[in-house]
C-alpha cells in the first residue's frame, strides 16, 4: 500500500496467464471507506484550557468540549463559523422577573426588600443575557451544532479560517 499525498493508492502485482510478464494494477481511492484501516493525519490543532481542543485531520474535524468528543466528517460540514449570540433564556426570565417585581413593589403586593431583591435578580439575568457568549457553530447538511466559548480569540478565528480553506480546497479536488 502506497500513500501518495491525499489519494490512497494500492498497487498489486499480477501476472497474466498467457504471458509471464508481471503487470501492476493501479487503483486510487477518492473516498474514505470504512474498511480501509488507515492512520489519520493530524494537520492542525487548536487547544483551549484544560483538555478541550479542535483538531483537524485529513478527513474529519474533532471538537472536544466539556469532556465530550464530537467528530464531523469534512464531507458533511457545510460551514464552520465563530459567532456571537445573546443568551435568550436569561433575557426572557430576567425581563419577566424585573417587570413583575417592579409592579409588585409599586402596588405593595410584596415587601420592599423582597421586591428589591427580585429587581436585582432580574437585572443580573438581563445583564448575562445581553452579555451573551461566543460560539463555534458547525453547520452540516442536516443540522447545526454550537459549542460555547469563554471569550473571543483571534487565534481561534484564524484556525477556523484555515479549516474552511482546507475544506474548500479539498472539496474542489473531487
Amino acid at each position: 500500500m502506497i500513500e501518495n499525498q491525499s489519494n490512497r493508492v494500492i498497487t498489486y502485482e499480477v501476472s497474466d496467464l498467457d504471458s509471464e510478464i508481471p503487470s501492476s494494477l493501479y487503483y486510487s481511492y477518492t473516498y474514505n471507506y470504512q474498511w480501509i484501516n488507515r492512520h489519520e493525519n493530524i494537520l492542525s490543532q487548536y487547544e483551549f484550557e484544560k483538555t478541550d481542543y479542535l483538531r483537524l485531520s485529513d478527513s474529519e474535524l474533532q471538537i472536544r468540549k466539556s469532556e465530550k468528543t464530537h467528530i464531523f466528517s469534512l464531507k458533511e460540514i457545510k460551514s464552520l463559523d465563530m459567532e456571537f449570540r445573546y443568551l435568550i433564556i436569561p433575557l426572557i426570565i430576567g425581563g419577566i422577573v424585573l417587570s413583575l417585581s417592579l409592579v409588585s413593589i409599586f402596588s405593595a403586593v410584596v415587601e420592599s426588600w423582597v421586591g428589591m431583591m427580585l429587581v436585582s435578580i432580574g437585572v443580573i439575568l438581563l445583564y448575562f443575557g445581553i452579555k451573551g457568549s461566543y460560539q463555534v457553530s458547525v453547520e452540516t447538511f442536516s443540522s447545526k451544532f454550537s459549542f460555547f466559548l469563554d471569550d473571543e480569540d483571534k487565534g481561534l478565528q484564524s484556525f477556523l479560517a484555515g479549516v474552511n480553506n482546507y475544506r474548500r480546497g479539498k472539496m474542489n479536488k473531487f
